[in-house]
């Protein structure tokens, strides 16, 4: 355990302002508090999903003091925590701690605004070293299944050009894996990518590459190890990640996330790679070495390489337009959510569209 102390020394003065009247700590009867719906949110679905969460797992030792000042009617305003409070009622508690402070209501509606605009971001590295403190098990299986294929799940963000290779920075996507069970998911995709040819470019352990190639691996438990670095490294994981033009200019696709893409164009790799219900082709006797390449196996079928940009048969670009494609590009003003609806209301690539919009633009 390590415990620092209030220092100041480092930190400038600041002009001393008047806090106000000092609040007090009193515990309060829940059925003495209200909500003043002139400044509080009200309660829709998604907050009474927060709510049956603190509740289902209500605990003191969670549970800070909710702020409240006091009316002329005998009840209390809360400022900050009625979340908390709903949830403490439904856990079957009648009396709460709350700190009480002696505002008129403009000031409970301007503290209600500071509280919720001063928080301070607690970031998804804070949360994980408090979950391994705490012993939780889906953070301790997080790390072992990182751990098993030689990484780390780092506990701290790093700037782009200190990070090293097995350096895993989306704890988040660790993290829901292994909470589904899928530890063994993560474990085997990592180990694909270390034990390939791409295993020291840190750019194959991105969140951009994990994310996609973790649920394809998932989708593919019929594959052995072997293959999938061979894989990795053989058809450039990375590369395939993002080479998303060619599906992005699909009709239909012009508003898929990349993530999305990334996923199916790994997917599609895999599938001409290893089809389905195919056992996986015999290897040569080639040894490896851990660390390095695996040898290609012998009879490794062929996975076609994407047709270059250039290379796709395409009419001239000014034979297939008229003047109402020009004129419905203009009306436009140059929106690429507009772009890609004509796009796609022309069986086009948004490419396509993208460069007649810039050489009219041009010419207007």
């Amino acid at each position: 355990m390590t415990l620092r102390p209030i220092d100041l020394s480092t930190c400038d003065p600041v002009p001393r302002p008047d806090p106000g009247p000092a609040p007090r700590l009193e515990w309060l009867d829940v059925s003495q508090l209200v909500i003043d719906e002139d400044y509080q949110r009200p309660l829709g679905a998604k907050n009474w999903r927060t709510i049956r969460r603190i509740a289902a797992t209500f605990d003191w030792s969670r549970f800070t003091p909710v702020m409240a000042a006091p009316l002329p009617e005998g009840v209390f305003a809360i400022i900050d925590g009625q979340h908390r409070a709903h949830a403490a009622a439904l856990a079957g508690q009648v009396r709460i701690p709350a700190m009480v402070v002696e505002v008129d209501p403009a000031r409970q509606a301007a503290a209600f605004a500071a509280i919720n605009t001063d928080r301070t971001a607690v970031s998804r590295y804070h949360l994980l070293r408090a979950a391994i403190s705490a012993g939780e098990p889906v953070a301790l299986k997080s790390v072992a299944a990182v751990e098993s294929a030689g990484c780390r799940l780092m506990p701290y963000l790093k700037g782009t050009a200190h990070r090293q290779p097995c350096e895993i920075f989306s704890t988040s996507l660790v993290l829901d894996h292994v909470r589904f069970g899928r530890a063994a998911v993560v474990t085997r995709a990592l180990m694909a990518i270390k034990l390939s040819s791409i295993g020291k470019d840190v750019e194959s352990y991105r969140d951009n590459v994990l994310s996609p190639w973790m649920s394809a691996v998932a989708a593919r438990p019929d594959v052995d190890m072997e293959s999938l670095v061979d894989f990795c490294g053989r058809l450039d994981l990375v590369a395939l990640c993002n080479r998303i033009d060619r599906i992005r200019d699909e009709p239909g696709r012009q508003f898929d996330s990349n993530r999305k893409l990334a996923l199916e164009n790994v997917t599609r790799a895999l599938r001409r790679a290893f089809p389905p219900g195919v056992a996986n082709p015999p290897r040569s006797t080639d040894t490896t070495t851990h660390g390095e390449p695996v040898a290609r196996p012998a009879t490794m079928p062929a996975v076609a390489a994407p047709v270059p940009e250039t290379e796709r048969p395409e009419l001239p670009i000014d034979t297939i337009w008229t003047p109402e494609h020009d004129a419905l590009l203009i009306s436009q003003g140059g929106s690429h959510a507009q772009r890609a609806k004509l796009a796609a209301k022309w069986g086009l690539p948004m490419s396509r569209v993208t460069a007649r919009w810039h050489k009219v633009r041009v010419s207007t």
